[in-house]
């Protein structure tokens, strides 16, 4: 799950919801040291975030798993992937529980109700010997698109980056998606076209190749 494309006027991406980090090339965020339920959550029809301008970035809780899985549902559903979609509020709470989870949640919100989420982990350099962050997801719901959420949770995710000790935070996002390469320069990430995404599907092999 990924970011994408993106309004000028407002700062934030995609038609995706400031989601959609997809296969392709890679971008980083060089980081610096200076820092529910799903009923209802959006905004009555004809108003946005200027006419009720309180937006909320914290970190999940428990609490929060309903929301989220409906948020993870509702990007899967956009993303045409719904059918490969198994996470469950009892799979997000024994996340959020967990002292050292594999991955970690920020949720956004609006007249306290959910309006969007980001999801990352740590990554570490051997040559550096220093930690990054990778986003690994970042929606924002339909109502509450080109409002500068998406923004707002990139730049959340950072500041948490810079105090963890990152050197660096890094997503993907679709070589084609070029609304969504502008946004991510516009926020100070470098684009980077000469890698690639290599995945190794785990699921009835033990090892990359069987051994003669």
């Amino acid at each position: 799950m990924r970011l994408d494309s993106a309004d000028r006027r407002s700062g934030d991406t995609d038609p995706r919801g400031d989601s959609a980090l997809r296969a392709g090339d890679s971008a980083a965020f060089p980081v610096a040291s200076t820092p529910r339920s799903r009923p209802n959550r959006c905004a009555p029809k004809g108003e946005n975030l200027q006419s009720n301008p309180t937006v909320i970035i914290r970190a999940a809780a428990i609490a929060d798993a309903p929301a989220l899985v409906a948020l993870i549902h509702e990007f899967a559903a956009f993303d045409a992937r719904l059918d490969r979609c198994t996470v469950d509020i009892d799979k997000v709470k024994q996340l959020l529980v967990q002292t050292s989870p594999p991955v970690q949640f920020v949720l956004a919100e609006t007249g306290g109700n959910p309006a969007g989420f980001a999801s990352y982990y740590f990554t570490w350099s051997t040559a550096t010997a220093r930690a990054g962050l990778w986003l690994e997801d970042l929606y924002v719901c339909e109502c509450w698109r080109r409002a500068g959420i998406g923004a707002s949770l990139v730049r959340h995710v950072a500041r948490l980056a810079a105090q963890t000790g990152c050197t660096k935070m890094e997503w993907t996002v679709g070589s084609d998606n070029q609304p969504a390469i502008d946004f991510y320069r516009s926020l100070g990430a470098v684009v980077r076209s000469s890698s690639r995404i290599c995945r190794l599907p785990i699921a009835t092999r033990s090892a990359p190749a069987d051994e003669k």
